[in-house]
């Protein structure tokens, strides 16, 4: 039987404790064997942040108005779409009774379920977008005295972008299923892992020889590793011990760095002195 040597590649499946040697080291290329076999894949959506939009406001005399919210929205496949949702208000409804019917008919509804998420306090309806379909418009009306502010300004779609190796990868509220995204900042962020280069499947086409990060375009598949150890490229000097990410990015950085949050269960188990790879450690989610 052959006798295994530590400075060489470790063999699959043979038991050895050997960890992977694999010089030269890439961004996000795993360092262990036991990383080989542990983590799961998402989505990438490709963009930082999908929308924004002001609350509608129910006001006036509510009587028995009528109340009218018209959306123009792109559904599947990019497909346009107007959707008419209507309540007709009862004698002593009050503005938080209606916007709270209004919440109901729209997240009840198959095709702006779809695009968004509607919620009511005390007469304000907030819209949230979900799974990165696009709303266009938002008109509101009333009939008799009663109002209906629609003072929705929509924020567009972010600029795609690409995920680099070696980066952290993070979900935000109202993501689909299995829907991911380069980080663009901590809050409400929930950090999935670490995008893991991939070597037997370059994710980059058409290959770009001006660029200066590798990584996986926009609307590509990431490979998420989540457990392991992995090479990962730092901006500044780093030291054994806890893992941070700059919030703005993604990109592991030096713990307490400006702009920055600790990863929770990452260790650095290599130091650098300045910028360049270091070595990290990743057992997500925390705790487990």
């Amino acid at each position: 039987m052959a006798t295994l040597n530590p400075n060489n590649y470790a063999v699959q499946g043979l038991g050895t404790p050997y960890a992977l040697r694999m010089p030269p080291a890439f961004p996000g290329q795993e360092a262990n064997q036991r990383a080989l076999t542990e983590g799961f894949s998402r989505f990438n959506t490709g963009s930082i942040a999908v929308q924004s939009m002001s609350d509608m406001t129910v006001a006036g005399t509510i009587g028995t108005a009528t109340f009218t919210l018209t959306f123009s929205y792109l559904g599947l496949l990019g497909k346009a779409g107007t959707k008419i949702i209507t309540h007709v208000a009862t004698a002593g409804q009050t503005a938080t009774d209606v916007a709270a019917a209004l919440v109901a008919k729209i997240n009840a509804d198959a095709d702006v379920n779809d695009v968004l998420i509607a919620s009511n306090v005390a007469g304000v309806i907030s819209f949230a977008p979900r799974r990165f379909r696009k709303v266009t418009a938002i008109a509101g009306a009333a009939t008799a005295t009663a109002t209906l502010t629609a003072a929705s300004t929509i924020t567009s779609e972010a600029t795609p972008i690409e995920i680099p190796y070696g980066y952290f990868v993070g979900s935000y509220p109202n993501f689909g299923a299995n829907q991911c995204s380069a980080i663009s900042t901590a809050t409400n962020l929930t950090i999935l892992g670490l995008a893991r280069y991939r070597a037997n499947r370059e994710a980059e086409w058409p290959y770009e020889e001006s660029k200066t990060k590798r990584g996986y375009l926009s609307g590509a598949e990431v490979d998420i590793r989540a457990k392991g150890i992995f090479w990962v490229p730092v901006p500044t000097a780093v030291a054994k011990g806890p893992v941070s990410i700059l919030n703005a990015t993604g990109q592991p950085c030096a713990a307490g760095a400006a702009t920055s949050t600790v990863v929770a269960n990452a260790t650095y188990v290599s130091a650098t002195t300045a910028a360049g790879l270091a070595m990290v450690s990743l057992n997500l989610p925390a705790g487990v």
